[in-house]
């Protein structure tokens, strides 16, 4: 198993390819398969950002690189709600005419994301990142609200559960549920072996359980299932 790096593009015999899009501090990716593409989330603002970045520009650079149109980008994938993958969404779905994607569970926070909700994720395990989150709360709650008020809020055009097929949308790919850093989270595994898991896992030096989770069980159980799978390569959301 290998962790994927920013400069990697990971391609199959059959034109299969996978690109990390680097928005500082949070990645989007691109899934290529004979002329069509699939971008899984969006980017966005990170709580912990000094000052607002919307990080849309550096996206929309990369897709234009890419070579992403309106007629060969098929499906906008979120692996969760969180509003630095998701912010975005409604802005590509728009300029693209694209539908926007995700698991039902994760619905409110890109339709209704309300502050008490939004904070459900703001939950650690190790004792350091609890002082951490203690120390910096009223930082990461103001940030927190001027995140939300400035969310292009949206309904996703379509659900995506366990074992949905990409293919209608030409991309040789399943869903994988993968609950725990949201109830929502999903990860997207290629026919090469590529996983794209979100936020279940972080890349840090090796591969790390996410730091925050609605659900730590949950967490725990759907990175078990990630370590004993078949994937050649995992990309992460951070």
């Amino acid at each position: 198993m290998h962790i994927a790096n920013k400069k990697e593009r990971v391609g199959g015999m059959n034109m299969q390819k996978v690109s990390r899009i680097d928005l500082i501090g949070v990645s989007s990716y691109l899934i290529e398969e004979d002329g069509s593409f699939i971008l899984v989330d969006t980017g966005g603002p990170l709580t912990v950002d000094k000052k607002y970045i919307d990080r849309r520009g550096m996206l929309t650079k990369a897709l234009g690189e890419n070579g992403v149109t309106g007629d060969n980008l098929k499906l906008i994938i979120l692996t969760h709600g969180d509003s630095d993958h998701s912010a975005n969404a409604r802005f590509f779905r728009d300029t693209y005419a694209c539908p926007v994607a995700m698991h039902t569970l994760d619905e409110e926070l890109v339709y209704n994301p309300t502050l008490p909700v939004v904070l459900q994720t703001f939950q650690y395990r190790s004792l350091l990142m609890k002082i951490i989150a203690k120390l910096i709360h009223n930082f990461l709650i103001q940030s927190t609200e001027r995140v939300l008020a400035k969310f292009e809020s949206f309904q996703p055009d379509l659900f995506l559960k366990e074992g949905d097929s990409l293919k209608s949308y030409g991309i040789d790919a399943e869903i994988w549920h993968l609950p725990g850093h949201t109830m929502g989270s999903i990860g997207i595994m290629t026919r090469e072996g590529i996983l794209i898991a979100g936020d279940t896992l972080m890349t840090r030096k090796k591969l790390v359980p996410a730091w925050n989770a609605v659900d730590f069980k949950k967490l725990d159980d759907s990175n078990r299932r990630i370590f004993a799978s078949s994937a050649k390569m995992i990309y992460t959301g951070h």
